[in-house]
């Protein structure tokens, strides 16, 4: 018994964690301006942060020829 009020008081623990992360760190790193203008320009480029898998989006097979003709480079 106590080893699940053990567990349930982790669990607990560990999701105000998330919150905390989530709701008070994230949003005050959203407003460095390193961090901004990263966001901004993904913004201007079409890309949805919300997408998990950005191998449909428009620039990735320049992004992706861009990035292979840079390593065939430096061998």
């Amino acid at each position: 018994m106590m080893s699940n009020q053990r567990g349930a008081t982790a669990f607990g623990l560990g999701c105000l964690f998330v919150a905390a992360i989530w709701l008070l760190v994230l949003p005050r790193v959203a407003r460095w301006p390193q961090v901004r203008a990263r966001i901004e320009r993904n913004q201007g480029a079409g890309i949805n942060p919300t997408a998990v898998f950005y191998t449909e989006h428009p620039m990735t097979r320049d992004l992706n020829q861009r990035i292979e003709e840079r390593m065939a480079a430096t061998r």
